[in-house]
């Protein structure tokens, strides 16, 4: 009993000091709960999310100072963030709305919660929507600056769950000064009044640049890692190359440079966001006539796709199966092409990848790159496989 006393002596205040933090974790409203400000779902722009209303109003009560919320508590309440990380105009768009709430839009650029919580930041917009089954809602056209974040609270007056839609739509107003400090080059001649063969890499949907890890091999003096927008070499070079670029957010692309081919000094390479029901080609995942075997280049693209989803465990996918065929679509060409996305996602859930997060579809040969083809090349292409981000 002795013993007893002596360890629960020892450990108590150990026990008080966890608890205390927890007490001021909630007090200081640091809570990472998405029914509050410090939680809040960050959002992309120029996208759709299907969102739901969890029925609580999180852990802390964000609005204790300062009631934006006039005619009720925070009740059942969601936060979300955007930054769109240059200026310009950002809407929000609320759909299939079906219940009646509050909400309130602050701007937040050095701040934090913390000035929401305290009063020190008043909003730029507040309201209340009373009305059941409005279906849409809009905040429109709201001015935001390179360094600020739009935040917002949506409160509903019932404490059931409630989904609905959320749609962002940004148009950038972008300086050249900020453009250009969104670039970061890599320069590989040693004059730079050499005549120069540039390599960008650019957003596919602003055509702005985007700061990427690239690989670069089979080259005699520059293989290495690097983290840039653009590549400068010397012409003089004529080099041969390849290029694997990942970058946060954005689906990876693979490309084989022969500088000697191109007729241009320039070549831009465009990243696709990852973003919801976007539809990606995965060049060189080609499988054999008539089979679901895959031809052996194809492997170095699946490792690919399998280092994209294990470093984006949130994202899930669909990968549809397509077939070369001429005439109406057939049953036996449907199941082909579902047999090939089934291949693709039996090597994926070898590798690691959790099946849950892949779904298959056949398509047959209703939906060919090239209907007429006329190459033993655009056949190919069409026994192809595509990934759909879900």
């Amino acid at each position: 009993m002795i013993y007893r006393l002596i360890i629960f002596s020892v450990f108590f205040p150990f026990l008080l000091l966890g608890q205390e933090n927890a007490i001021n974790q909630l007090t200081s409203g640091t809570s990472n709960n998405i029914g509050d400000c410090f939680g809040a779902i960050q959002i992309k722009t120029n996208a759709s999310s299907d969102i739901i209303l969890t029925g609580n109003r999180g852990e802390v009560d964000d609005f204790k100072q300062y009631r934006y919320f006039s005619e009720s508590k925070e009740l059942n309440s969601l936060w979300f963030s955007c930054t769109p990380g240059v200026s310009g105009f950002l809407s929000i768009t609320l759909e299939k709305v079906d219940f009646p709430f509050n909400y309130v839009a602050f701007l937040l650029g050095e701040e934090t919660c913390a000035s929401i919580h305290d009063g020190t930041i008043k909003p730029i917009q507040k309201g209340v929507i009373s009305k059941n089954n409005i279906l849409t809602f809009l905040l429109d056209s709201i001015k935001v600056k390179a360094n600020q974040s739009l935040i917002i609270c949506i409160n509903s007056k019932l404490t059931t769950q409630s989904d609905f839609a959320l749609i962002s739509s940004f148009a950038d107003q972008i300086t050249e000064q900020e453009i250009e400090a969104m670039i970061n080059i890599h320069d590989f001649r040693d004059n730079i009044q050499e005549e120069a063969f540039e390599i960008k890499i650019r957003d596919a949907s602003t055509n702005l640049p985007v700061v990427s890890k690239v690989i670069v091999s089979e080259t005699r003096s520059h293989n290495a890692m690097y983290m840039v927008s653009d590549f400068i070499f010397p012409h003089a070079e004529q080099l041969k190359m390849n290029l694997k670029i990942d970058a946060s957010g954005y689906f990876f692309a693979d490309r084989e440079v022969n500088i000697k081919r191109l007729d241009s000094n320039e070549l831009v390479i465009f990243l696709e966001p990852i973003e919801r029901n976007q539809s990606i080609e995965l060049e060189g995942l080609e499988f054999v006539s008539q089979s679901d075997v895959l031809l052996p280049f194809a492997y170095t693209k699946l490792r690919r796709l399998k280092d994209f989803m294990a470093l984006n465990p949130l994202v899930e996918i669909e990968i549809q199966g397509h077939v070369h065929g001429i005439g109406s679509n057939s049953f036996r060409a449907n199941r082909l092409s579902k047999k090939r996305a089934k291949k693709v996602r039996a090597y994926l859930v070898d590798s690691g990848i959790r099946k849950s997060r892949m779904s298959v579809a056949g398509f047959g040969n209703t939906k060919m790159k090239f209907p007429e083809a006329q190459t033993d090349d655009q056949i190919q292409a069409n026994r192809r496989v595509e990934i759909r981000i879900k």
